[in-house]
């Protein structure tokens, strides 16, 4: 199964403004749900402290990470 597959992506940067605002609605209304009901959750490689911002963004750098690296204000 892993060789069908397929992740799709796109950036909004070519968009109007209007569509945008549209797409942003529509994530809203069919994903927010889910996440707030935790059917959906991100994936989170790590969680570090804001000082050490520069090493998260070497870790980033580097693809070192599955997941989004958080950065805590504490």
């Amino acid at each position: 199964m892993r060789r069908r597959l397929r992740l799709i992506g796109s950036v909004l940067r070519s968009r109007s403004g209007e569509e945008k605002a549209a797409i942003t609605a529509g994530f809203a209304r069919r994903f927010l749900p889910l996440f707030a009901g935790g059917r959906l959750r991100p994936v989170i490689d790590r969680t570090m402290p804001i000082r050490r911002a520069g090493d998260a963004h070497a870790l980033v750098e580097r693809f070192r990470n599955v997941g989004k690296v958080v950065l805590s204000v504490e």
